[in-house]
């Protein structure tokens, strides 16, 4: 079904992460710690779709190209750590909800999705307004009937992005194959990640991420308002007013 498009790509290379993973596991941990933890299971993919990303990101030849690339880039970061992490924290507010009450209904889903959609979007603050419909947004997740899984999105792309990273700028290659490719279960999953340098109880692998984010949308901002600049600035150097 492999069509040619962009995320055809994206999904051949995620799903290849997972594979890769695999086989390095399975061939260097015995058969009781071969199977990678679920807090990492992600991670590989997505260092996969992240590298590709970059490529195809510098090597875009037009201004048109650059934006659609740098937008792509920065969906996915809003989509993997600032949604993901909405939706643990209804997670945890639906646990929350039934320990307390013993049941929850759809109105109840609702109520809470609706609330913690417009505190993560600023509604009424200045930020993006969200209209009432968006409070069913909930039942597109099945993750919420299969336990507390959806911040692993979120923590698996902070890691990716800083593993990526450090690939990319200080030869770290050789080092995530050892570590965490072919590591398997063979210790806990927060071990792994902190034996190779990526500390989650810290700040810096955050900070990386958030950096890069910053970054994509400088970029971003720069692209989309360069001619309106440069009309500006031919108008400032005319003597006319600048309109932005």
């Amino acid at each position: 079904n492999y069509g040619g498009r962009l995320s055809d790509l994206l999904t051949f290379v995620h799903e290849g992460g997972h594979a890769i993973h695999s086989y390095l596991s399975t061939r260097h941990q015995p058969y009781a710690m071969a199977k990678a933890p679920r807090f990492i299971s992600e991670i590989p993919s997505t260092v996969n779709e992240i590298l590709v990303m970059e490529f195809l990101r510098k090597n875009a030849k037009t201004r048109k190209e650059k934006i659609f690339f740098l937008n792509k880039k920065i969906g996915v970061f809003r989509n993997k750590v600032f949604r993901m992490a909405q939706y643990a924290e209804l997670e945890l507010a639906i646990h929350q909800e039934v320990t307390k009450n013993g049941a929850i209904s759809g109105d109840k889903l609702n109520q809470l999705n609706l609330r913690l959609i417009r505190e993560y979007a600023g509604h009424g603050k200045g930020g993006v307004h969200v209209a009432e419909e968006a409070a069913i947004l909930w039942a597109l997740f099945p993750h919420l009937y299969r336990g507390i899984i959806l911040y692993g999105y979120a923590t698996s792309y902070i890691a990716a992005a800083t593993i990526a990273h450090k690939i990319l700028h200080h030869g770290f290659g050789p080092t995530y194959v050892a570590k965490l490719l072919k590591a398997g279960g063979s210790k806990e999953a927060h071990n792994i990640l902190k034996d190779m340098g990526v500390d989650l109880t810290t700040k810096g692998p955050y900070t990386i991420a958030f950096a890069q984010f910053k970054e994509s949308l400088d970029t971003l901002e720069k692209l989309l308002f360069a001619k309106k600049l440069q009309k500006n600035r031919r108008k400032i150097e005319g003597g006319t007013n600048p309109v932005f």
